[in-house]
């Protein structure tokens, strides 16, 4: 009735708690009555119940030893480290492994593996337990008293969903997860994939999912029972943050057999299930959104002058620098592992709300201007800083530059980066990255509009500072009939009058963006209108004055020009001069403007008077 592994120890005659044994499997089906009744026999009973007594005590002595072992193991480990010595010099003897290695395969035989990784939990993880907790909660009621006094009388209070576990999960990864942690050194020598030294394998062993894992989230269900409600936002998700570290800690000290048996433990489950994350993500985005719509409003409060800073850029909105700092903030501040979709759909909703913002703003600005904003009386020359020129091409420039945020192939993509470092892991090669990308592109789409409208309200302010200019062509020929005026030599005063709004904008623009490409765009555009309008004027001219000169050559009774410069002549260098000074001066403005197709018919509107 004695066994070796029990006879190679001292004998202990402390009380330490016993794990009872599981009852009798039932007879299996279809079992012989004979069978049957030989099983409910008074005999039959009495063996097993000598059997069953004998194995409790076989058991119960097990677990004595190997909990004395353990115990032992544990104090001249912290003895060793405390005097400085290596975790070499603190490892139990081969032969005290061996018999600890002999006992746990005992125990898991007869069904008691659970008594196993109980032992070692209480030796190794309860003290740590017991010492984060309280490091905890000393942190959390200095805070509370901390935040009580920054408070008037009837202040805030700090409840208990407020108790910030960073410390907490913080020293129970310190003392048990670190090279130097003796639990952890028991559980590389006792795993069975990988162990160092195969005779010391125990293949039923879980130690670190089930004496340190599993032990930790039953002690913050018992001692912070609030803290899976996001009552206070900000410490639930650093909660939650320091719960996912752990867990990410634990798995990278397990055995792939381990892991996946842990990803799969109900207890886990039912932890991960506690926490409210849909309360929370709920809250979050009725936050989010309030801050972008109070961002909004403040588009109303008249010019643009400062600049914000939001990521790594300035913005002349503070909507859009909110709208940064507040989707930098879903990413970083907010975000947690189990709410991906969740943020990236915030994230889609808030650029919607953006991308309304600015159109909104840009119809009221268009609506609510008086005159162009144009000063031609200026020295030099110039938009108003309340223009719409100005005012939305610093809106159009914003808006380019949030859609650069969400280019995941520009240099910046700020956004598009936080999304694809935050995709969970194993994704970040995947449909999901792919989908995501599409997300960002559609997004991107979506904003398309808001700077079409921008660019359509700024430019026709321009337009029509510059198309007032060319009524001068009709005066030309009243300049040079009858007063025998010399040939034209430079061209006449409105091309310059009509190119200074142009010039004034291209300032501006550029002054406001940082994408030249965008710029060369609007002055492309803004010379395409203007060079309608000049096309338009001087067909009219060509048409009047081969109508009047036709007339006065009737009238005259001639049928054939004379020799010299005639002022018809004169009239049509006029125009080829001023077309020609005017193409030039535009077409120096930038390899765009000067493809723009309305130059190129411009020019073959006079290329008959050449």
């Amino acid at each position: 009735g004695e066994c070796p592994i029990l006879d190679y120890f001292p004998r202990t005659s402390a009380a330490l708690p016993f794990l009872p044994l599981p009852p009798p499997p039932p007879p299996p089906p279809g079992a012989s009555t004979h069978a049957a009744e030989a099983g409910n026999s008074a005999e039959c009973e009495a063996l097993l119940a000598e059997v069953m007594t004998f194995q409790e005590g076989f058991a119960k002595r097990l677990q004595d030893r190997l909990r004395g072992l353990v115990t032992a193991a544990r104090r001249s480990w912290e003895e060793a480290l405390v005097a400085d010595r290596t975790t070499t010099a603190a490892q139990p003897p081969r032969s005290e492994l061996l018999a600890m290695a002999h006992m746990s395969r005992a125990l898991c035989t007869i069904g008691l593996e659970n008594s196993v990784e109980a032992i070692f939990a209480d030796v190794f993880a309860k003290p740590s337990l017991n010492n984060a907790s309280e490091a905890c909660n000393t942190a959390a009621e200095e805070a509370k008293r901390k935040a009580m006094s920054e408070t008037n009388a009837g202040g805030a209070k700090v409840g208990a969903g407020a108790v910030d576990l960073e410390i907490f999960f913080r020293k129970m990864r310190e003392e048990l997860f670190s090279e130097k942690a003796a639990l952890i050194w028991f559980a590389r020598r006792f795993q069975a994939d990988g162990s160092e030294d195969g005779a010391l394998a125990v293949s039923a062993l879980r130690l670190v999912s089930h004496a340190v894992v599993l032990p930790t989230l039953q002690h913050v269900l018992e001692v912070w029972p609030n803290v899976f409600m996001p009552a206070f936002p900000d410490t639930f998700a650093a909660n939650y943050v320091h719960f996912t570290g752990f867990m990410q800690a634990a798995e990278a000290l397990m055995a792939s057999s381990e892991r996946d048996a842990m990803r799969k433990e109900p207890a886990l489950a039912d932890f991960q299930r506690r926490w409210k994350t849909q309360v929370y993500c709920s809250l979050r985005s009725k936050e989010a959104l309030q801050i972008l719509v109070a961002a909004s409003k403040k588009l109303e409060a008249g010019t643009q002058s400062a600049q914000h800073s939001a990521g790594q850029h300035s913005y002349w909105l503070e909507v859009s620098a909110e709208l940064i700092r507040t989707l930098d903030r879903v990413w970083n501040q907010w975000y947690l592992s189990s709410l991906y979709p969740k943020m990236a759909r915030l994230s889609l909703e808030l650029l919607a709300r953006y991308g309304r913002a600015i159109r909104e703003f840009t119809e009221t600005s268009s609506s609510s201007a008086s005159g162009s904003g144009w000063d031609a009386t200026a020295s030099p020359p110039s938009w108003a800083a309340a223009s719409l020129p100005v005012q939305l091409s610093r809106a159009a420039a914003d808006v380019l530059q949030v859609l650069a945020e969400l280019d995941a192939s520009s240099k910046t993509g700020h956004i598009a980066k936080l999304c694809f470092q935050r995709l969970p892991s194993g994704m970040s090669d995947s449909k999901e990255k792919q989908l995501t990308k599409a997300l960002l592109d559609e997004a991107a789409v979506g904003l398309r509009p808001s700077l079409k409208v921008l660019k359509e309200a700024m430019l026709k302010q321009v337009i029509a500072a510059m198309v007032p200019q060319f009524a001068a062509i009709r005066g030309i020929p009243a300049f040079y009939r009858m007063l025998n005026k010399p040939v034209p030599t430079k061209a006449s005063p409105y091309v310059d009058s009509a190119m200074r709004p142009l010039l004034a904008f291209q300032e501006v623009a550029g002054s406001a963006s940082k994408f030249p490409d965008a710029v060369g765009e609007w002055l492309r555009d803004v010379v395409e209108g203007a060079a309608a309008e000049f096309t338009l004027q001087a067909t009219q001219l060509l048409e009047s004055t081969q109508q009047q000169e036709a007339s006065l050559r009737r009238l005259a009774g001639r049928a054939g020009g004379e020799a010299q410069v005639s002022d018809l002549d004169k009239i049509h260098m006029q125009l080829c001069l001023d077309v020609d000074t005017f193409s030039q001066n535009v077409s120096s403005l930038g390899p765009d403007v000067a493809a723009a197709p309305g130059l190129a018919r411009l020019a073959e509107a006079v290329a008959g008077v050449r």
